[in-house]
């Protein structure tokens, strides 16, 4: 299980190595995208109780103009998707690319993760995170407020909160519930995207 962990890291490692030059796969520009700051945990860190591992940053201690970035969350634009019957929300950055909290993927989805999965499994990914603008963590409050009663906690929605894009967050859960399906139940069928042998 460690090898495969080792391997997985330096797969992903080698991954975004490659994606750092290119342009940004979001915008289809070199503008930076706002990333998490040093010292705030991600996604990847809710199961290593805050690690030192720190998550992106954009590199520069600068402002970087947000404006077109939140525009979809101003007029108050979101969605819900669907993971194992629950339902959770998502924003849109750049008119089109959809973003979920952070806090609302931990609290819903993994954490029934958290204490049967091996440590190693929990730190052999890499997602990057962003933090909310101010127009993001206003809606992202009134939809805990008023169409979830509150399901995602009594805590308001900062722009100190993280969000990470919607396929990373799904495919972390599937992952994760794959990895729990094979090393704790112990199951195994055909469609697994992976064995042991």
């Amino acid at each position: 299980i460690i090898q495969l962990a080792a391997k997985i890291r330096e797969a992903n490692r080698a991954k975004l190595a490659q994606q750092a030059p290119k342009s940004n796969p979001v915008t289809g520009s070199n503008r930076p995208l706002i990333m998490a700051r040093p010292g705030q945990p991600a996604i990847q860190q809710y199961f290593n109780g805050n690690s030192k591992e720190q998550p992106a940053t954009n590199g520069t201690s600068k402002p970087v103009d947000e404006k077109p970035a939140d525009e979809e969350s101003k007029k108050g634009r979101f969605g819900w998707f669907n993971i194992e019957k629950t339902f959770l929300p998502y924003i849109f950055r750049y008119t089109t690319e959809k973003f979920t909290s952070v806090r609302m993927v931990e609290r819903k989805l993994l954490n029934r993760y958290l204490q049967v999965l091996p440590q190693e499994v929990n730190s052999c990914t890499s997602i990057r995170s962003y933090y909310l603008t101010d127009s993001e963590s206003k809606l992202l409050n009134e939809i805990n407020l008023k169409h979830t009663d509150c399901t995602f906690g009594k805590e308001a929605f900062t722009s100190k909160d993280l969000i990470v894009r919607l396929k990373d967050a799904k495919e972390f859960h599937r992952f994760l519930d794959l990895c729990h399906k094979k090393l704790v139940l112990k199951k195994s069928n055909a469609t697994d995207r992976c064995g042991f042998f």
